[in-house]
C-alpha cells in the first residue's frame, strides 16, 4: 500500500554550531564543534528549532509477502502461520536476524526509489530523506523541503508504475558488477545515498534482497511474480 500526505510536519533543530571552518589562515585554530551551553543543574536548555510543513509517501510492504520470503530464504526455520503474519514481525526484536533482514529489504526500496525519484521530480536526491518502520513492515520517504514541494504528488497521481518499473531495471546491474554483487550488491552507484538523506548511514543495504543473489536465494520481487 502507498499513501500520499502533503501535510507532513516536521521539526528541524540545531543544538551546536560549528566553529573555525573560515580560520585557515591561523594555523594555531583548531576548527571544533561547539554546543549551546546549559547548566547542568537545570532540565532546560538552548535550540534552535524550525517547524515545517513537507510532503511525503508512506510504503508498506506485504506482511505475509515478507514472511514468505524469510522462509523461502531460510531466514526462519518454518513458516509462518497463516493470519499470524503482521503479529510475528510487530514483535521482532532489533536484535533478531529477521528484524535485521527486514531492515535491509525496506532500506534497500526507500533507497533506490529516492535514486530514482529525480526523473520524475526535476529534484536532487539531496532533498529527500527517509524513515523507516521495521516492525510495520513500512518506510517514509520525504521532502526535506518545504518550498519545491509537489513532485512527489505527481509520482503518486501520475509516475508510480514508471518509477518502480525504473527501480526495477536499476538494481538489476550495476555499474561495478560483478564486484558489486560479489561485495554484498551495495555501492555508491546502486544503492548508497548522501549521508545526510541516509538515516542508517549506509548501513544494512543490499538490492539483492530484491533481485536475489548472494545469500538470497529468492529476491523478494521474485517471489512476489512481479
Amino acid at each position: 500500500e502507498i499513501h500520499y500526505t502533503n501535510n507532513l510536519r516536521l521539526v528541524a533543530s540545531c543544538i551546536g554550531v560549528i566553529n573555525g571552518i573560515n580560520k585557515y589562515y591561523d594555523p594555531s585554530y583548531v576548527p571544533h564543534f561547539n554546543a549551546f551551553e546549559f547548566k547542568k543543574d537545570s532540565k532546560e536548555y538552548c535550540a534552535i528549532i524550525h517547524p515545517i510543513k513537507t510532503e511525503g509517501l508512506l510504503f508498506e510492504l506485504d506482511a505475509k509477502r515478507i514472511c514468505d520470503w524469510l522462509y523461502s530464504n531460510g531466514f526462519v526455520e518454518s513458516a509462518i502461520e497463516h493470519g499470524m503474519e503482521k503479529e510475528y514481525i510487530l514483535h521482532l526484536s532489533e536484535e533478531s536476524s529477521e528484524y535485521v533482514q527486514i531492515k535491509t529489504l525496506i532500506h534497500s526500496f526507500s533507497h533506490g526509489l529516492i535514486k530514482q525519484s529525480s526523473i520524475h521530480t526535476g529534484l536532487d536526491e539531496g532533498t529527500c530523506s527517509e524513515m523507516l518502520f521495521v516492525n510495520n513492515c513500512a518506510f517514509l520517504i520525504y521532502s526535506t523541503s518545504n518550498i519545491n514541494i509537489g513532485g512527489f504528488e505527481y509520482l503518486f497521481k501520475y509516475s508510480l508504475l514508471d518509477w518502480f518499473r525504473e527501480l526495477k531495471y536499476s538494481i538489476e546491474d550495476c555499474t561495478f558488477d560483478p564486484v558489486c554483487k560479489m561485495d554484498g550488491g551495495k555501492c555508491f552507484s546502486c544503492m548508497y545515498l548522501q549521508e545526510h538523506v541516509c538515516t542508517e548511514f549506509n548501513q544494512n543495504l543490499s538490492r539483492l534482497t530484491m533481485i536475489g543473489g548472494g545469500e538470497y536465494q529468492n529476491g523478494f520481487w521474485n517471489l512476489s511474480g512481479e
